[in-house]
């Protein structure tokens, strides 16, 4: 559980284009905060057992952000004393995409190619197709509110036959902002986001 309260105010959050959206806002105050050049950030421990954290990163600069641009593995390490006061708007996404593609651009192409016997070694099969994949299909959610968060992640891979062989501070989240949830024991990042329009 997040130790933060909601109010039943709506916040207008301003989006990337500068149109305003209204949102509902969880607030919590902090004695310490992370900063760089580039963000400054919040973190938020779950009560249950301190495990994870959600870390809220504002970037700095107003406008689009790429979250490479935040150095975020730097900003985590930068932690600072001092009283701050935190605004979260409530939020919710989901997303699901065939990740082929992407693997593809980073010269993943083998497993990919009907062409190409890849994948046959881990069949046993007296046939004379090929096997190769033919999707990866890649799906998140996450959901943060006052009960807490909850997040999934789900990956799945198709393997399909040729066939025939063919080819002191205020961090208000109130505009776009980033995010990441953390397993504290182990300093793993198991989400990283954006969060771009916490109404849709």
């Amino acid at each position: 559980l997040f130790k933060a309260y909601l109010l039943n105010v709506l916040i207008k959050f301003k989006l990337f284009n500068g149109k305003k959206v209204k949102t509902k806002m969880m607030y919590d105050s902090e004695n310490r905060y992370y900063e760089n050049d580039y963000a400054l950030a919040f973190e938020k421990t779950y009560e249950k057992d301190k495990k994870y954290s959600f870390i809220g990163i504002l970037p700095k600069a107003k406008g689009q952000f790429k979250l490479e641009n935040l150095n975020i593995s730097q900003l985590i390490t930068q932690k600072k004393k001092g009283y701050i006061q935190i605004a979260i708007p409530k939020f919710e996404y989901k997303w699901k995409r065939n990740i082929v593609p992407s693997m593809i651009d980073t010269g993943m192409v083998g497993i990919f190619n009907v062409f190409v016997p890849a994948l046959n070694p881990m069949f046993i099969t007296s046939d004379a197709t090929n096997k190769y994949v033919n999707e990866i299909i890649h799906s998140t959610a996450i959901k943060v509110d006052t009960e807490g968060t909850k997040a999934a992640a789900v990956t799945s891979t198709t393997v399909k036959n040729s066939v025939s062989i063919m080819p002191k501070k205020k961090i208000v989240l109130n505009r776009p902002f980033a995010y990441l949830i953390r397993n504290n024991k182990t300093g793993e990042i198991l989400f990283v986001g954006k969060v771009i329009n916490p109404s849709k």
